[in-house]
């Protein structure tokens, strides 16, 4: 039986309990090879083993090969025929998905099979843990590799484990579990302690190249080099790199972690670069709408699914205040929110006396987010993510902010438009027609400030005054919008908002309907919020007939809509009636399919009569 208990995109950490044995078993892990010539360290969670032997650690079996196995070493935790195949041979794929549905009742199911043809090779097969016993061919074709992973996980859904065999050397470790992989193996670490190599998260080193003490680890202290020293760093090695890799989902992190490991070996690249473009709408769905700080330091950043649903929600979702008539356009800042920034107090300083301040829109340009309308500046990761400053702009970034600047000006039509951007920027101007650019040399110069003010100053004039309640009033109408859609529009019609920013309370005939969380990014509902969000048949987790008194599990979960992601407000009804508003912990494809975890964590009920 497996629960997972923290998500982090595919990657997740879990329990996983080992029934036959009365055993727990945390996730992601690696099975630790224990027999008569190789034994596992005493610090291994659990083992694979050839056969029946004394152990307190809990253990699958290994079934061996197709020519050895018999049914009497079958039982729930063997690994059946392992089926160690070119993936290429069609034959030996039928054959083995036919023996492995026929004859084997293990909850450890090895897969036939590759790309597309995994959902035939699992449909229908009640088992935990599903094995991919050519993993190490598949990596050698990228495509190949991803594609069978994510149809293996579409196939099987998320209660269940995929495990790679002979994958799982540190610098692999955190790539596979970001990929979805649960299960790892040490094969390959003691294939390579076989050949002499010492292995690290970065590279791996021949013990002949190395000059002097290889690491502090305890079985490198003696200074060593035989196979079982070897062997015993390469166990530490591994272990330590997946005490990391669990630290990094539990806060959120682990996609900083792969970006920086993937360096070491070329096909760790492509693995993560088509994942992420050629598989984005399965990704998105289990990157979570909220969460920690993003370091944003390679190209690779670019195309962050968190990053490339900004930049969607921007295009898709977002609509200008009816107000904002002259467009500024205003660099990043380091500090977020960038309207806390040193820089963007000292802009505003410029304006702050304008007679109609609030008809002018700020939307700032950066990477990797590109447009970024001063309105959303708090939602996820808006106000999360850091990159390196060096003044300089790869084509992909130009490509991808005059692409975001052209697509925003489709839809958001403006009287003026203002360019207040250092040198670097320049670029910008290649894709708008009609503009002023207003930034001498800084921005924060007097030279630049004095213009900026005389040009904003002109252009605000013509138009009707518009006051500070209205303004704040439109921006949340444009976050509400974000944050919600179309049923965004509908929770802040006619609401008063008060409060300071950014933490605003959503009023509406003197009810508080929701609030906007400044450290959060979103609006949080109440329940009277949750009651217009219901009838606007959208953020729904539909129940079977109880009455919750707390967290909503999954096993409660009749139907949840499609827009729902992990950490998005939703609306908790039973038979079309709000019971409770809270936040999602589970995808709506999880929370329907499972039968076990948090599907959402309740801020509020309704009180059962």
């Amino acid at each position: 039986m497996f629960e997972v208990l923290k998500r982090n995109g595919l990657a997740r950490t879990g329990k996983w309990l080992i029934e036959e044995q009365d055993k727990e078993v945390g996730t992601p892990n690696i099975l630790f090879l224990n027999t008569d010539r190789i034994k596992a360290p005493q610090e291994a969670e659990v083992l694979i083993v050839d056969s029946e032997i004394p152990t307190d650690w809990p253990y699958i079996k290994s079934g061996h090969s197709l020519f050895s196995i018999s049914d009497d070493n079958i039982d729930d935790y063997t690994v059946s025929p392992y089926l160690v195949y070119p993936p290429s041979q069609k034959e030996i794929n039928d054959y083995a998905a036919k023996l492995n549905k026929d004859n084997i009742t293990s909850k450890v199911f090895v897969v036939a099979g590759k790309d597309e043809s995994i959902a035939d090779s699992v449909s229908d097969v009640d088992a935990e843990v599903f094995v991919l016993p050519n993993a190490p061919h598949l990596i050698t074709r990228p495509r190949s590799f991803v594609n069978t992973l994510v149809n293996l996980r579409e196939s099987i859904g998320y209660q269940r484990m995929i495990y790679t065999p002979g994958l799982g050397t540190p610098s692999h470790i955190a790539l596979l579990l970001y990929c979805g992989v649960d299960l790892i193996d040490s094969i390959p670490l003691v294939l390579n302690a076989r050949l002499g190599y010492f292995l690290f998260t970065h590279t791996k080193l021949q013990k002949e190249d190395i000059t002097e003490d290889i690491c502090f680890c305890p079985a490198c202290r003696e200074g060593k080099k035989d196979y079982e020293s070897i062997l015993a760093h390469n166990y530490y090695a591994a272990l330590s790199e997946l005490k990391t890799v669990r630290n990094t989902i539990h806060l959120g992190q682990l996609r900083e972690l792969v970006e920086a490991r993937v360096r070491a070996e070329p096909w760790m690249v492509s693995v993560l670069r088509i994942l992420d473009r050629e598989n984005y709408p399965f990704l998105e769905r289990n990157i979570p709408v909220s969460g920690g700080s993003i370091i944003a330091t390679t190209n690779d950043s670019l195309q962050r699914p968190v990053i490339i649903r900004f930049r969607n929600r921007v295009r898709d979702r977002y609509k200008k205040p009816q107000s904002k008539k002259v467009l500024l356009l205003l660099p990043c800042s380091a500090k977020k929110p960038y309207s806390f920034s040193k820089t963007h107090r000292i802009i505003r300083s410029a304006f702050k006396e304008l007679t109609n301040r609030h008809v002018i829109h700020d939307v700032v340009i950066t990477s990797p987010l590109g447009v970024v309308p001063m309105e959303v500046e708090l939602f996820y990761p808006a106000q999360n993510y850091d990159i390196p400053v060096t003044r300089t702009w790869s084509k992909d970034e130009i490509s991808m902010i005059q692409e975001g600047i052209s697509e925003f000006l489709k839809k958001n039509r403006y009287d003026g438009i203002v360019v207040y951007l250092p040198e670097d920027y320049k670029f910008v101007g290649e894709v708008l027609d009609d503009h002023t650019n207003t930034c001498i040399d800084t921005t924060t110069s007097s030279a630049s400030l004095e213009k900026l003010k005389e040009v904003l100053n002109d252009l605000v004039l013509p138009y009707d005054k518009i006051g500070a309640k209205k303004a704040m009033r439109e921006s949340m109408d444009c976050f509400a919008r974000f944050q919600f859609g179309i049923a965004g529009e509908k929770l802040v019609k006619d609401a008063e908002i008060k409060g300071r920013y950014p933490n605003l309370r959503i009023i509406r005939d003197g009810v508080q309907i929701g609030m906007l969380v400044g450290d959060r990014g979103m609006i949080s509902l109440t329940l009277e919020g949750g009651k217009i969000l219901a009838e606007e048949n959208s953020y729904r987790v539909k129940i079977h007939d109880f009455q919750p008194k707390g967290s909503i599990f999954a096993v409660g979960v009749k139907d949840s809509d499609d827009e729902i992601r992990i950490g998005d407000d939703v609306v908790v009804l039973r038979d079309n009636e709000l019971v409770g508003v809270g936040v999602a912990q589970m995808n709506p494809d999880e929370m329907i399919e499972s039968e076990r975890g948090e599907a959402v964590r309740i801020r509020h009920l309704v009180k059962s009569k």
